[in-house]
């Protein structure tokens, strides 16, 4: 079994499913962040994987996929500015950083960030790799995977 990590010590926030008030549909990952100072935080691989995918959307920002050895697929997204990294790069869970934390005053990422945080979503690897597009029901809850798997 894969062990896995938190991005970074910071607040757990939104999970997935939640309906803020501000929503029509429930929050399709879960998030960290949240507090003040955490904008152009280090985000470290949350599991041992390859980077599959760099890419920007209007919505998410600055995103990076990893694909990790037990069969699933993690979405970081709003992240502060394109990952540098070329595809198929090893990450290590815990000490890889991804990227850093976007979507504060500073890091614009996305218009569906609500101040600067990470954003993850996780599916199986058959989905494929628009993870941010996956049916609702194929998406995993990071937040308590992470938490099974440490």
């Amino acid at each position: 079994m894969a062990e896995y990590f938190d991005p970074f010590k910071g607040n757990r926030g939104d999970e997935l499913g939640n309906m803020a008030s501000y929503r029509k549909n429930p929050h399709r990952g879960s998030d960290w962040g949240a507090k003040k100072g955490i904008e152009n935080k280090p985000i470290v691989a949350i599991t041992n994987g390859r980077v599959k995918k760099i890419f920007w959307s209007d919505v998410l920002g600055h995103c990076l996929v990893q694909a990790s050895a037990d069969g699933y697929l993690w979405l970081y997204a709003h992240l502060a500015e394109k990952p540098t990294m070329e595809l198929n790069t090893m990450l290590f869970g815990g000490q890889s950083v991804v990227g850093r934390v976007g979507g504060g005053k500073n890091t614009p990422s996305g218009s569906a960030s609500t101040g600067a945080h990470l954003h993850m979503a996780g599916c199986k690897t058959a989905a494929g790799l628009d993870v941010h597009l996956v049916p609702y029901d194929k998406l995993v809850d990071v937040h308590k995977h992470i938490d099974a798997n440490r």
